[in-house]
């Protein structure tokens, strides 16, 4: 079992409300040594309320997810790095205990964090991700939710990849830990209150999703 620090990365687009509680409650845990905060191209106050937080903030001007990401991994120092959105309204260092607490081996080189989600499905991961797997038959159609947003992972394993500047990083980690023949535990956290998305979130999202599929050879290219 991992039983070492970690470093906390949360990539930001316009989540003022949310973000300053994120940090403190989700690093209110004795192995959590940093909090980052990749602030990507907000037009809020994300930046300043961050710092108001105790985070390491980074600000880009490019928007996506994936690129936070890596400008993340780029800074953090710990070896197991924790994964958080930064619109969680009820953080708690619970949720880093309890993804830390899946590193149960050497072997393991993510842990993906799943929730009750009854009364907030997650439009992508039903209507898409956990069909194509279950269709492919892949290893990874046993993980619950495969886009929960709350992951913790081998830092190196992470920085040895290609990640994606988009919403297709958390599905990259996914089937690249199985490529690599990595151990992938899930974890039970409390459950989640985060923002509504407008659906044309969800539409942006299940395209480079989809493009994930397709890049690790899933999906495959449409022929005439």
């Amino acid at each position: 079992m991992y039983t070492g620090n970690c470093s906390i990365i949360i990539p930001a687009h316009n989540e003022e409300t949310t973000i300053k509680s994120c940090c403190l409650r989700f690093a209110d845990h004795a192995r959590v040594s940093e909090v980052i905060v990749v602030a990507n191209a907000c037009s809020d106050m994300t930046y300043r309320e961050a710092l108001s937080g105790n985070a390491i903030v980074v600000e880009t001007f490019h928007k996506g997810k994936g690129r936070a990401i890596k400008i993340g991994l780029e800074r953090a120092k710990e070896d197991v790095v924790v994964f958080f959105d930064g619109d969680i309204k009820n953080p708690s260092a619970i949720f880093t205990e309890r993804l830390l607490a899946g590193l149960v081996s050497n072997e393991v080189g993510l842990v993906k964090g799943t929730f009750d989600r009854s009364e907030q499905p997650g439009p992508v991961t039903d209507m898409l991700v956990k069909p194509v797997l279950e269709i492919a038959n892949h290893p990874a159609k046993v993980i619950s939710q495969p886009l929960s947003g709350m992951v913790a992972v081998k830092r190196d394993f992470a920085r040895s990849i290609y990640i994606p500047d988009d919403f297709g990083i958390e599905l990259t980690m996914l089937l690249a830990a199985y490529e690599k023949k990595l151990l992938v535990t899930e974890t039970l956290l409390p459950k989640i209150e985060h923002r509504q998305r407008p659906w044309s979130h969800y539409m942006i999202m299940a395209v480079e999703v989809a493009e994930t599929f397709r890049r690790f050879g899933i999906i495959a290219n449409h022929k005439e």
